[in-house]
């Protein structure tokens, strides 16, 4: 496949890095080959949950050549310059929302999300709630109301109340401002909520016509569910061995596994076809 008419975006955790047991690291065949892509006129950038510094300090001397979607698609920025293209600032409904059902739920904690880092809403009562090592920086209930700075929501289970996924995905379905919103699981104890206009999939669609690339090939990889979306709307969607069953039921293509550098087995197959 010609590089020059190909577009790749690739999620991270799960799929770019390494299992967090192992670092979590970008195996070296990803980085030889996304060099390799890029120099023979191909496009590759990162479409990911994650924030501009949290991505690029895996990827020293490397730069994207298309605008990374981040935050789950609520934020388009350059890698090189920084420069935001797009966000979608939530509403203070949907915070107030967001606090109510913390207040029913106790053992769900907040973790919204600005362009820099993660940041943990402290709820001030007497619930056993303690500081998130997720969380960079904490805001208050007021604090948290009045920034307009948020682009995005993650509810945070403690590692072992997985079980309790179910009542909290129908908790935030039941409630009307926040099943207006995109919800996504994106991890067993994470559940991610933000403006219906974001997501991966209408992130990478930005992205390429932001970037002029909007006649590529879209080439998208994933391993999650919160990958469903950026995978139907590829023209060649991909996800590696360790995805769930459902997830690689969705792709043309199932590569090698995170660990063994999944991205960089996509890249070494598209350079055979």
């Amino acid at each position: 496949m010609n590089a020059n008419n190909c577009l790749i975006y690739c999620d991270m955790d799960g799929t770019m890095l390494s299992d967090w047991s192992l670092g979590p690291f970008v195996p070296e065949k990803n980085l030889h080959a996304m060099r390799r892509f890029m120099a023979a006129g191909g496009a590759v950038s990162i479409a990911s949950g994650r924030q501009l510094d949290d991505v690029m300090v895996h990827f020293p001397g490397l730069r994207f050549n298309a605008p990374l979607v981040l935050g789950n698609g609520t934020l388009i920025q350059d890698c090189a310059d920084r420069r935001v293209h797009f966000e979608s600032p939530l509403t203070r409904p949907f915070k107030e929302a967001c606090l109510q059902l913390a207040e029913r739920l106790p053992y769900v904690f907040l973790l919204p999300n600005n362009h820099e880092h993660v940041t943990q809403v402290l709820l001030g009562d007497d619930r056993d709630h303690g500081r998130l090592a997720l969380a960079k920086s904490y805001v208050s209930r007021e604090e948290f109301l009045e920034s307009d700075a948020f682009i995005k929501m993650v509810y945070v289970l403690e590692d072992d109340r997985a079980d309790l996924m179910p009542e909290l995905e129908a908790a935030v379905n039941a409630a009307p401002v926040l099943r207006d919103m995109l919800i996504n699981k994106s991890s067993p104890v994470f559940l991610e909520t933000y403006n219906r206009d974001t997501g991966k999939a209408n992130g990478v669609r930005r992205a390429a016509a932001l970037a002029g690339m909007s006649g590529r090939t879209l080439i998208c990889i994933g391993d999650y569910y919160n990958d469903a979306d950026m995978l139907r709307a590829a023209d060649l969607a991909v996800c590696p061995s360790n995805a769930p069953a459902d997830i690689r039921a969705m792709c043309s293509i199932v590569t090698c596994g995170n660990n063994e550098g999944a991205v960089g087995d996509l890249i070494e197959r598209l350079e055979q076809l």
